[in-house]
Order: structure tokens, then sequence, then C-alpha cells
């Protein structure tokens, strides 16, 4: 017969309860999702060149990449309307990751109403106006910077396209898109 409050079992019946705890507590963190990105031209999807990883944070949405195989220097990063970053014709010309809209500008779900059961009306954070931020490449062609998006939650960009474009004369061009997953 087995003794519960045996010395030897101790050890092994608290090993065992931090295990089931640890098991029953599901994902690290459901405000965190990671996302490939693929290079794009105008005639088709390019190789992935990595991943960025997407955390909710108290400031707004952080952005961690680990991307490689693009031009050193400052590229810009933007989310758009659709999770498609498929080469599109838009106006005529065709685009690569065209078929992922235009730029998102979201917009707080309902900024009156929230302030209007607000005795402070500052207290109730605007979204930005657009999303669209400077990403960092470095001399051997790796994105590694991480970005802060202040006011932007993952729920705003979840299903939407990520994309990066590159200075091409006067305009930018997408060179790399990714889709945000739902977290």
């Amino acid at each position: 017969m087995i003794r519960l409050h045996s010395p030897r079992l101790a050890p092994l019946l608290a090993g065992a309860a931090l295990l089931a705890f640890l098991l029953s507590a599901g994902p690290a963190a459901a405000d965190t999702v990671r996302f490939r990105v693929t290079l794009v031209t105008a005639a088709a999807l390019g190789a992935t060149i990595g991943t960025v990883r997407a955390d909710d944070t108290p400031r707004g949405l952080r952005l961690t990449p680990l991307l490689k195989s693009l031009a050193p220097g400052v590229h810009t990063l933007s989310f758009h309307q659709k999770g498609d970053c498929a080469p599109a014709t838009v106006e005529g010309r065709k685009l690569p990751a065209g078929a992922a809209g235009g730029v998102l500008a979201p917009t707080p779900k309902d900024a009156s109403a929230e302030a209007k059961a607000s005795s402070d009306a500052k207290a109730v954070p605007a979204a930005p106006a657009a999303v669209s931020v400077p990403l960092t490449v470095d001399k051997d062609g790796i994105a590694r910077t991480g970005v802060l998006l202040p006011g932007l939650k993952l729920e705003m960009v979840a299903g939407r396209a990520m994309i990066i474009a590159a200075e091409r004369g006067a305009a930018r061009e997408a060179i790399a898109c990714g889709v945000v997953p739902s977290p």
C-alpha cells in the first residue's frame, strides 16, 4: 500500500502538480504572433526571407523582424487593407503586392462613446492615422531591429498584409510582404 504522506512521494507529487499546471496554462501568450515574409515582384511571390514577431504591449504593437536578403538602408514598413501579397494591376500598372490594397488607416472602435464614458477624454488613445514606420536594414542585408507602433494593437492588423517598401526614384515600391495571422 502506498502512503500519500510519504517523504519519498512528496517531490513526485509536487512535480506532477507543477507539470499539470503548466500543461493546462495553454500557449504562452495569445497576444503574440509570428509570420513569414516573402520577396515580391510584379510577376509573382518570391522566396521567404524570414519572419516577423508581433507582440501587443501596453505602449502599442511591437514588431521584431528577422529578415535577410534586403538592400541595406532604411525602408518603409506599412500595413495594408487586405491580407493578400499577390501582384495585382492597379490603375493600369502591375504592382508587387498590389492585391494588399491601400495603406491601412485604422480608427478607434468607438472613441466618442469611450470619451463620454470617461471623465477625462484624453484617456482615450487615438489610433495612428496611417500605419507606416521606418525599418532599418544593416550593411549585411538583415533587418533585426524592432519597431514600436504606438496606439496600434494586434487585433487591428490581424488578417492584413504587412509590406516592406524601398525607394525607387520618387516612389516607393513593395519588395517584401507577409500576412499577419489572427492571435
